[in-house]
């Protein structure tokens, strides 16, 4: 049904950065990625003491770069149930790129029936591939918490 001078709503697209909750944003500091080599993000969490990844939750992550003609992401998103997670990523050639990376960790005490808590992290990473031998690993380590 049409009303004359009403507008619809504009529709919001779905987008990557939004707000979720219990959202942790880490800025991590730039790296330096060999041109034309492979290297590897490595997601490793700390838990707390007495807590483990609940297999069987739906943990997920997603992998996004602005310039994907610099930077390419082997699995741009996936659902994974061990870590380390590692995640290759081929530096294509020279230039600078930011890499967003989110996780949903789902972490449990003793088996996944006691106390369960979700978190999700998402990482900005400034990459600039160069020439010469550079790293080889993006190492995410973060420390999970109780809150």
């Amino acid at each position: 049904m049409k009303i004359p001078g009403l507008t619809p709503p504009k529709q919001e697209s779905e987008n990557f950065l939004s707000v979720e909750p219990n959202l942790s944003v880490i800025k991590h500091p730039e790296e330096f990625v060999s041109s034309q080599s492979e290297a590897y993000i490595i997601f490793d969490p700390e838990f707390p003491e007495g807590y483990h990844l609940n297999k069987n939750a739906p943990n997920r992550f997603e992998i996004k770069v602005d310039k994907p003609e610099i930077i390419n992401i082997s699995v741009e998103k996936n659902r994974f149930d061990e870590v380390p997670l590692s995640i290759a990523v081929t530096a294509i050639k020279e230039g600078s790129a930011t890499i967003n990376a989110k996780f949903n960790v789902y972490y449990c005490r003793e088996d996944n029936t006691g106390v369960c808590l979700i978190k999700t992290l998402r990482w900005e990473i400034p990459i600039r591939v160069v020439n010469e031998k550079k790293i080889t690993r993006v190492e995410l380590r973060p420390k999970l918490s109780l809150n």
